[in-house]
Formats: structure tokens, sequence, C-alpha cells
């Protein structure tokens, strides 16, 4: 079964007019739009998962980013986190052409931690800043009673 992702343009007369259709081979997972400061041209970020070719390989995505994606509102950086641990940030830029530069990942893991939801705060023109939803799991994972689980808070 393939899957598409397409954009259509919403001021046009012409019904479903499409703007542009590609292939997607997996999942979408997650989809965000965002702008850099001082453009005028829009970008979208997808993540996908893409399926292993031999479905009997045992893999898990808990730990690998890219469940969870976050935009800076001024469109200055990019949070992708998974749903264990793994933060990942990147620098969006411009170059002396205009085109769109991204920077290496900058970790912003934390152990134990399990992240229900990650959003970028609007904080003007200060450093880019994300907020992330998560539970400590730390104390329930060393526990065999089970009891700190019970009495852990949760969101």
């Amino acid at each position: 079964m393939a899957h598409a992702l397409s954009s259509y343009d919403p001021t046009s007369r012409q019904e479903n007019s499409t703007v542009i259709a590609t292939d997607v081979f997996g999942s979408i997972r997650s989809l965000a739009a965002f702008r850099l400061t001082g453009s005028t041209k829009d970008y979208a970020i997808q993540l996908c998962q893409i399926a292993p070719r031999d479905f009997r390989q045992v893999w898990s995505a808990a730990d690998s980013a890219g469940q969870y994606l976050a935009t800076d509102p001024k469109g200055r950086s990019v949070m992708i986190a998974a749903v264990e641990k793994a933060k990942l940030v990147y620098i969006l830029n411009r170059d002396a052409a205009s085109n769109l530069t991204i920077s290496s990942p900058l970790e912003a893991h934390k152990n134990n931690a399990i992240i229900h939801n990650i959003v970028g705060l609007d904080v003007g023109f200060e450093n880019p800043l994300f907020a992330a939803l998560e539970v400590d799991y730390s104390e329930s994972d060393q526990d065999p009673t089970g009891e700190a689980f019970n009495t852990a808070e949760k969101v």
C-alpha cells in the first residue's frame, strides 16, 4: 500500500488544487511547519517510521528520536524526541544564498524519563526554549515491589 503526502492550495478556485505531492515509504509520525525569521517561504518537517525489510527483525523505536516533533515559533530551531530519553535539537538558519541550513544535533537527553509531549515556547528573540511533559521512572526502575510505580506522580 503506497502512502503519499500532499499539500493543497486553499486559496485556489479549483477543488483539491495540489501544490506538491510526494510518496512516503512508511508511516508519518509527526509533521510540523516553520518559517525562518525574515523569510517569506514556509517549510515542513516530517518524521516517518520506515518498516524494516525483514519483518522478522525485532526493533524498538522507544529510544530513537522521532516520535515527537516541535518547532520554535520564530523558526530558529526544531526538537525531535523519542518516547524514552532521547531529545535532539537542530538549529535552523540560512546561508548567503538564503538556502535553509540545519546544524548538527545538540543532545538534550534526560535519563530515566518517559516523554509524553514536547512543545516550542514563544520567548520572543531570546534563546529558543522547549518544554517537555515527562515522567521520571528512575525510582520505579529500581523497586522490585512495584510500590514506587504506584506512588510516583503521574501526568
